[in-house]
């Protein structure tokens, strides 16, 4: 029986594919350049369809030569790219009308230059032309996504491949598995990339639009066999695994539909795709990634149906810049397809953001425009020009700061004749934008028919008003726990801390006394002695960090509570610290080129610590930075922005790091709060071993009923639905237990061939079995190496724990990870999920599970009128997991009970409700005796269908055929009062 990778995801996988409109593609008897792997008569068939034209062989060879120059630039293959999607000259493919092109798919296509080789297990072709290719591994394969990242790491690093990766656009890794959230380690799902050289990195994809998702081609049994006898397997045609696999729900075939269906993919290779050329850096390749992708799709939406103002909430980390880059090159081709020209204008608060926007878009081959003063701007709007076009190779914008808007920046009346659409892309419409001020005003005034579209990471969600009461409602969101499963961003830990020696305090407050000083706040936050305290703890505190995390690249950030503390904060560690490098950033130390080098040094390691007052605690990004040391409170959505800055992924970190020298709980309980409130509207949505070999053949025979009984809920007729289950069971000790017994089971099939009882293991196909323990024991492996890989964190953590006493008085007493709101959100949508999946509404568990959730939610919808502080959200956060862990347990028995009545959902309830009577009774008897009254029932109906019409017959009839069957058991009435119940009464009603 085979049973492989081949077997479980690769055929599959390319039959799915034929499902999506993609014709299989055998390499017999096909012309293959051997420098591109282009398939020459499909690419001269399509070009010459796409162009309209007549090509003789000399021409195409012209046209692959052409390619072969472009993929052999070093410039990760951006030459190629924009010839791919150009729409001049020879078009290579069609991205307007996406049915003129050609798709195919093929297997084990070699990549060879000389004696270096690596062959996909599939690759996609678009016109004959190789654009993108899936690794694919077995499930539970303990490693196998590390693997085959590092391979893909190797693959990208030589160069006898550069040409082909020049070539590639799409590379995606999976081993057939859903993601698993509850890890930091990536141990299962499926990814994908763009090849991007050393700076490669896997993303998650997670579908929010399934209705896009078109299927071409239903599979029919010639088709099936054709691929497999192509790749030589015809023997699994039958296999029931086979058929489990090839269903379109396995994960792998779910994700490809969203990269690979049609439509998807021409707009991903036309709007997804971005090069970073960054002076002084290597070019970079980047792809968009799926929130950014949806938060395009759904506006494009809104703008059909007359949208002006929006926001779009995505997290602190997420890539709004990136976005927007993304969206200019969507909207500026669709309004081109109206003949309307677009003016696109990105607005900023701040001068180090103007400029650190321009450069981010040149950077992606923009033409940037900056507005130096008011008037500039006023020039711009009054001029009936269209805009400067210049020589950027993706379009233009326009980076203007918001102060820039005046009274008199307003397009005149006959610009509203031209055919003119101005976006205004709103950055961080948290800060600044005040309803109350002029300079929003003026933005909004400055043209009536504009479209403005706000982006933020945290919205402002204050009692007098709120981000969308100004820039409207939400046109897409993507929450802070959202990009933590997709490792976007990390969590944070929070470690308190507490003064130990509060005598002291009144020390210096009695000395200050003497001394005829006023004693404020800021004074003794600003005294020497507390300075100096506070100095020797962040010091030793940071040193131990770097020391237990082995990293000395690590950076840091000491929020200081006014100028004068952090001036003499850096004077200490000058003075008690000589060997760590700080440098000081305030609005009035140093001019900007010294804030920008400063800032630029610390990114890339020149400094250990940077000490600021207000500035950097937004939009400064440097993945370096782990540990924040807040000595100043912080307020409403600045404190999520503050706290952010440590959450950059950065090596192999599962966390940043807060240290809260001011007890910042009860405000951020208080925006968690307004958070929660926020997402009100989503939770209504919601809802033995062998001791001889000589042994007593009949204790034999006991201990292998006893197994069989063990093992009834296991469906080993079919070994993909047996992963199912298994992967379903979340205790580790019991996945153990049944691997054991799947032990034990083997060893007495093996005594039982020994004492020639073959009648008992005739209808025992041994070999599934074998694979059934084996599957087991992947999974046991699979488990305790995700676990190991996240505890690895977390014993670093109990080691810092153990962090020696400060000398002076401060002391830690606490270390928390922080809980933002959304987490609450996704828990309650994760339950209610498993709970419309349950097939039993009566299951006393389930009734329990939905009751708690009615609880929870109501406790949410209290939101607006009670404060719950992060505790309670935290409580909240965990009673909803245990109840997912507990409703995922009662589907997966459902399920095993399911696949061994054949999917008739009334037998598994039937079951439930006779064995919780008859407990003494085996599983196996009662499973039989079930599917003999059912079979008599179906058999009688059908010979006397009129019955139907007569309730009092039909119960009559159930009651016969359960007597019937049910013989040997007492209390009949009572079992045909459950058939009864089932086969007259729906779940939900009477028929």
């Amino acid at each position: 029986m085979l049973h492989n990778e081949d077997s479980r995801v690769k055929i599959p996988l390319t039959l799915h594919m034929i499902r999506l409109g993609y014709k299989y593609l055998s390499k017999k008897d096909q012309k293959i350049d051997s420098e591109t792997n282009i398939f020459k008569m499909i690419f001269k068939e399509s070009i010459q369809a796409l162009n309209s034209v007549q090509l003789s062989d000399e021409d195409i060879e012209m046209l692959i030569l052409e390619i072969k120059g472009k993929i052999s630039d070093n410039d990760k293959g951006k030459n190629f790219y924009e010839r791919l999607v150009s729409q001049k000259k020879i078009k290579l493919i069609d991205t307007e009308n996406i049915n003129n092109n050609n798709f195919h798919v093929v297997t084990e296509l070699q990549f060879r230059n000389g004696d270096d080789y690596f062959r996909p297990d599939i690759t996609i072709l678009i016109n004959g032309i190789p654009l993108s290719y899936i690794e694919v591994k077995k499930p539970n394969t303990p490693n196998a996504l590390k693997i085959e990242f590092d391979r893909t790491d190797s693959r990208l690093n030589n160069t006898a491949f550069k040409s082909f990766f020049n070539l590639l656009q799409l590379l995606v890794v999976s081993n057939n598995m859903s993601y698993n959230d509850e890890t930091v380690a990536i141990t299962q799902g499926s990814f994908y990339t763009t090849p991007n050289g050393e700076s490669t990195r896997f993303s998650f994809f997670r579908e929010e639009r399934r209705e896009d998702i078109v299927y071409e081609v239903e599979l029919d049994e010639r088709t099936i066999l054709e691929v497999l006898v192509d790749n030589d397997i015809p023997s699994i045609i039958n296999q029931e695994e086979f058929k489990t696999n090839l269903q379109p729900s396995t994960p792998v075939n779910l994700f490809v539909d969203s990269l690979f269906s049609k439509e998807r993919l021409i707009l991903l290779l036309k709007y997804g795709i971005a090069y970073v050329n960054q002076p002084g850096k290597n070019i970079e390749k980047h792809v968009i990634r799926y929130p950014q992708l949806f938060a395009m799709l759904a506006l494009k939406e809104q703008l059909d149906n007359g949208l002006k103002k929006g926001v779009i909430w995505h997290t602190q980390g997420s890539g709004k810049t990136s976005l927007a880059f993304f969206m200019n090159q969507y909207l500026r081709k669709i309004y081109q397809d109206k003949n309307i020209i677009t003016k696109f204008y990105f607005v900023v608060d701040r001068i180090d953001l103007l400029e650190q926007s321009k450069n981010e878009f040149e950077y992606r081959g923009l033409e940037v425009t900056t507005v130096d003063s008011k008037q500039e701007f006023i020039e711009n709007m009054k001029s009936s020009n269209i805009v400067n076009m210049g020589t950027g190779s993706n379009g233009e914008i326009t980076v203007i700061n918001i102060q820039k808007f005046s009274e008199d920046s307003v397009v005149q009346k006959n610009d509203y004749n031209l055919d003119i659409q101005r976006i205004y892309f709103l950055d961080e419409v948290h800060r600044s934008y005040n309803p109350k001020g002029s300079f929003l005003a003026n933005l909004f005034n400055s043209d009536k028919s504009a479209i403005f579209i706000g982006l933020t990471g945290t919205p402002i969600l204050k009692d007098d008003y709120k981000t969308t009461s100004i820039f409207g409602g939400y046109i897409h969101r993507y929450f802070y726990n959202s990009s933590i499963a997709d490792r976007y961003t990390l969590r944070i830990k929070r470690e308190q801390i507490e003064v130990k020696e509060k005598e002291k305090f009144k020390e210096i407050i009695t000395q200050l006394k003497k001394d005829n000083i006023v004693i404020t706040k800021n004074d003794i936050l600003e005294s020497h002695a507390f300075c100096e305290a506070i100095t020797k703890y962040i010091g030793d505190n940071f040193k131990t960090f770097r020391r237990f995390q082995h990293d000395n690249s690590l950076g840091g950030m000491v929020v200081a509570s006014s100028s004068e503390q952090a001036r003499k904060i850096q004077t200490y560690f000058e003075k008690l610290y000589p060997e760590l490098k700080v440098a000081l950033v305030l609005y009035d130390e140093g001019d900007k080129e010294y804030k920008k080098s400063i800032q630029k040094g610390f990114k890339v390691g020149e400094y250990d610590l940077l000490i600021v007052y207000n500035m950097l605690l937004t939009g400064f990004d440097a993945p370096r930075l782990k540990k924040l040391y807040l000595a100043r409170l912080v307020r409403q959505h600045n404190l999520l922005q503050t706290l952010t800055r440590v959450n950059r992924p950065y090596k192999n970190y599962s966390y940043g790091y807060i240290v809260d020298f001011v007890d910042i709980s009860d405000e951020y309980d208080k925006t968690n709060q307004k958070y929660l409130e926020e997402l009100q509207e989503d939770f209504e949505g919601d809802i033995n071993t062998i001791k001889g070999l000589f042994v007593d053949i009949e204790k034999i025979k006991e201990r292998f009923s006893q197994i069989k009984d063990k093992l009834f809920m296991y469906d080993f007729s079919n070994l993909e639905q047996y992963k199912n289950q298994i992967n379903a069971l979340t205790d580790i000790n019991q996945l153990i237990e049944l691997r054991d017994t799947l032990k034990e089971f083997k060893e007495v099939y093996n005594e039982l061939r020994l004492s020639n009882e073959f009648n008992l293991i005739k209808e025992i196909e041994y070999e599934r079995i074998i694979k059934a323990f084996r599957e087991t024991d992947s999974r046991i492996q699979l488990i305790r190496m995700t676990q190991a890989l996240t505890n690895q964190e977390l014993n670093q953590d109990l080691i810092n724990i153990k962090l020696e006493d400060v000398i002076f008085e401060f002391i830690k007493i606490k270390e928390e990870e922080m809980v933002v709101a959304d987490n609450l959100k996704a828990s309650i949508e994760k339950l209610r999920k498993e709970l419309v999946k349950n097939i039993d509404k009566r299951d006393e568990m389930f009734i329990q599970l939905n009751d708690e959730l009615k609880s929870i939610i109501q406790q949410s919808n209290l939101l607006a009128t009670s404060q719950l502080t992060t505790q309670q959200i935290v409580k909240m956060n965990n009673d909803i997991k245990r109840l997912i862990d507990k409703a995922k347990e009662l589907n997966g028995r459902n399920e095993v009970l399911l696949i061994r009545y054949k999917n008739d959902a009334a037998c598994v309830r039937l079951y439930k409700r006779i064995s919780k009577i008859y407990h003494e009774k085996k599983d196996s008897d009662i499973f039989e005796k079930i599917l003999k009254a059912k079979t008599q029932i179906n058999e009688y109906i059908i010979k006397n269908n009129a019955i139907l019409d007569n309730e009092s017959y039909f119960k009559q009839a159930i009651r016969s055929q359960v007597k019937n069957a049910f013989n040997d058991f007492l209390n009949i009435k009572q079992i045909a009062d459950f058939f009864i119940n089932e086969l007259l009464y729906e779940q939900e009603g009477v028929i």
